[in-house]
């Protein structure tokens, strides 16, 4: 198992540096058998002693082989050596043969030679004297027919010799057959006591290698065990921990939820009180935000309408229900939670007081001149102060030191700045929503027509411009073409400085 876990330790390093996996690494077989699985194990050194094992089988098959086909060669050289051997002397008794018709030949020659002799010498009666000239052919004969005898003893000579030369031969022919055999016999022998010693040691291999195998399992299934152990001890640590961490979180969510309503609350209390102030000054104006603001967006799907503008405006054609296709009905939308709801009310308020802010940005709440001034006459019913008549006010009649500023009580633009019949030199100025006031009896203007203005920007200087009696300021509020008290407007108390503002040119 050591050797199996440093194999497969020093795998990765072996590739990471670059250099080749070893040939003879750690493997496993899996055997499968039906249903049941088995695994071999083989280890480097065994398959190294296999190696070796199959190496010297090889080399001591090649020894035997090449042992083989030289004792193989031999033989064939041997039975080369036979058959040229057997083919001189095939043709030495082909000689013979020839020898021997040929001396058959002479001597039927010398027969009929002796005959004609024997013949001749009884015609003439010298039977005893041959003739010379054929005892002379006769004794030719004879001198050849014993050349023949002679080259005949001598083929039968080399006939002896190459007759026990092929005797020998298929002697040492059989020999080296026999020792063929022998040697083939050897080698079954000691192929088979190779297979043999291989096999016992395979199969003590094998076995070497299932009882490594079989220990690496129980090692294996131990320490999965107390892997398993230690990870379920482990998981229920954790386990603890993340109760111990959730009920933590939950208490400090609880406590940062109590945290978060109470700002809401408080945020929404000081919204309330802010919107309030804010519509308590509006009201004491005179001024309706409801009707003078434009109309808020439209919410989201399934948000109740605003509070502050309820939705009266429907239409549409009319459809009966009976002509419309049947639709399942649209899901109730999801009950709100305290703090959602808290979230909204905020939202819709913020959102309300952003718009009465406009409003009030917008509106004259303030006084167009500086602290020292006096009301002389107050808007509505009157004497009229130069017929003495009963006439109806405008405005509101404040008086002061002559060439006092005027400043202009809300930004807006310049519609109106000259000389009008009975206001004498007069500013009107527009500040949306309806909403304009007039600055009359100026003895100075100090703007142009279309001109943006700010709340306390100089408008102009009090005088007597006018039908007037005296020095003072005639001012009015209009909203919508109707006249309002002023007196309303200016009880916001926002009032200009004293000084002059800076940047503004001389009245005119």
């Amino acid at each position: 198992m050591a050797a199996k876990q440093q194999g497969r330790k020093a795998t990765p390093g072996a590739l990471a540096s670059g250099q080749p996996r070893p040939f003879f690494r750690p493997r496993q077989l899996i055997l499968r058998d039906g249903d049941q699985v088995h695994g071999l194990y083989l280890a480097p050194w065994l398959q190294k002693s296999m190696a070796w094992v199959l190496a010297l089988g090889l080399i001591w098959a090649s020894a035997a082989s090449l042992g083989l086909w030289y004792q193989s060669q031999q033989a064939d050289e041997a039975a080369e050596a036979f058959r040229n051997a057997i083919a001189d002397l095939s043709r030495q008794q082909m000689r013979i043969a020839d020898i021997s018709k040929g001396l058959e030949g002479q001597r039927a020659t010398l027969g009929r030679l002796l005959a004609e002799g024997a013949e001749r010498r009884q015609r003439s009666g010298e039977g005893t004297q041959p003739l010379p000239a054929l005892e002379t052919e006769i004794a030719g004969l004879l001198g050849r027919i014993g050349e023949l005898e002679g080259s005949l003893d001598g083929i039968r000579s080399s006939l002896d010799l190459a007759h026990a030369d092929r005797q020998a031969i298929a002697r040492e022919r059989e020999a080296m057959a026999e020792r063929l055999r022998s040697t083939e016999r050897q080698a079954a022998a000691r192929l088979h006591e190779t297979e043999r010693l291989a096999e016992a040691r395979f199969r003590e291999a094998e076995r070497a290698a299932e009882s490594r195998f079989r220990d690496a399992e129980r090692h294996a299934e131990t320490r999965f065990r107390d892997a398993e152990r230690h990870a379920a001890a482990r998981l229920q640590e954790a386990e603890r921990s993340a109760a111990e961490r959730q009920h933590g979180l939950e208490q400090r969510l609880a406590e940062a939820t109590r945290a978060h309503e109470e700002t809401l609350a408080g945020l929404h209390r000081r919204t309330t009180t802010t919107v309030s102030e804010v519509e308590r000054i509006l009201a004491e104006a005179g001024l309706e935000p409801a009707r003078l603001l434009p109309a808020p967006p439209p919410p989201p799907p399934g948000a109740p309408p605003s509070p502050e503008r309820p939705r009266r405006a429907r239409g549409g054609p009319f459809v009966p229900a009976s002509l419309t296709l049947s639709s399942p009905p649209a899901p109730a939308p999801a009950p709100l939670t305290p703090m959602q709801q808290s979230a909204r009310d905020i939202d819709q308020q913020a959102a309300w007081l952003k718009r009465l802010a406009v409003l009030l940005q917008a509106s004259p709440v303030s006084v167009p001149l500086a602290p020292g001034y006096q009301v002389e006459s107050n808007f509505g019913r009157r004497a009229d102060p130069i017929r003495g008549r009963a006439a109806h006010h405008t405005g509101i009649d404040l008086s002061d030191d002559h060439g006092t500023p005027v400043h202009a009580t809300a930004p807006g633009r310049v519609t109106v700045a000259g000389w009008e019949n009975g206001y004498g030199r007069v500013v009107e100025i527009d500040h949306g929503f309806g909403l304009r006031t007039r600055y009359a009896h100026l003895s100075a203007i100090a703007v142009e027509v279309d001109q943006q203005v700010a709340r306390f920007t100089r408008v102009g200087r009090m005088g007597s411009s006018g039908r007037s009696t005296g020095t003072h300021l005639h001012y009015e509020v209009l909203l919508g073409g109707q006249h309002m008290n002023p007196a309303r407007f200016m009880q916001g108390r926002y009032t200009p400085v004293s000084t002059p503002s800076p940047g503004n040119g001389p009245g005119r």
